[in-house]
């Protein structure tokens, strides 16, 4: 069987109340897609991570056809592009409607949403009320946290909690590259990559591309300015 994520979350101080919404929405927009694009293949969603402390959630789609899940993982993402720039959802009401719902939680408190996959990340900030299309941020950079979730899928996706942030850190790993992190678990470790970050905050949340992990050493004074990645030339939208 082969296996695919969908990542939603949601940036600010969220309430539960929105957050409990933005799964119910999550759930049909996932359904949607999967009706809309599976045909008779059947697909089953499983969580895959609710990150502690943080309002997102990862699903893992499990199916004997892999080109399906290949088709929604693109749809995901083509739905997040068409609600950044303000453009029609190509897709039925089964998936627009979902979807719409989802945006209209930013209220101010939920300041952006964004849509992961283990390709790339889209961002639906509270400017797109005003017409504003806002991406993302991309910069090479190394970021210290502490490895808290391992997965095996189509390439590896590992999770580091960064104190410094107070939120966990998706980190991907080309395929083959397993023995990077496996002796990790549960350790200090600097990340090096092309760090993503929120555009509205600056805060990261995930590191694609990834070079190296190594250890961490102690902590010495101003270790903190290495640690937000400030290194190369900032970029924004799609990482290349």
């Amino acid at each position: 069987m082969d296996e695919q994520t969908l990542t939603l979350a949601l940036n600010g101080d969220v309430p539960l109340r929105e957050f409990a919404s933005a799964m119910h929405y999550f759930n049909l927009l996932v359904v949607g897609l999967a009706s809309e694009i599976a045909g008779q293949a059947k697909v089953e969603w499983v969580i895959d991570s609710l990150e502690a402390g943080s309002a997102i959630a990862t699903v893992r789609g499990v199916t004997d056809t892999p080109i399906v899940l290949d088709a929604i993982v693109t749809a995901f993402l083509r739905v997040g592009k068409a609600l950044q720039a303000h453009q029609p959802i190509p897709y039925s009401d089964k998936v627009k409607q979902p979807a719409q719902s989802i945006v209209e939680l930013l209220n101010g408190k939920v300041t952006s949403v964004r849509f992961e996959t283990p390709t790339e990340d889209v961002l639906v900030a509270s400017h797109y009320r005003e017409g504003v299309p806002v991406k993302p941020t991309y910069s090479v950079g190394t970021l210290k946290g502490v490895v808290e979730a391992l997965s095996r899928r189509r390439g590896i996706r590992f999770t580091i909690y960064d104190a410094l942030f107070d939120r966990p850190i998706a980190c991907y790993l080309k395929d083959g590259q397993e023995d990077k992190v496996k002796d990790f678990w549960g350790k200090k470790v600097l990340v090096t990559g092309l760090i993503g970050r929120d555009a509205e905050s600056g805060k990261p949340f995930a590191i694609r591309k990834v070079t190296q992990v190594s250890p961490a050493e102690s902590s010495e004074p101003g270790s903190y300015r290495h640690a937000r990645g400030i290194i190369g030339r900032e970029r924004t939208g799609k990482p290349s």
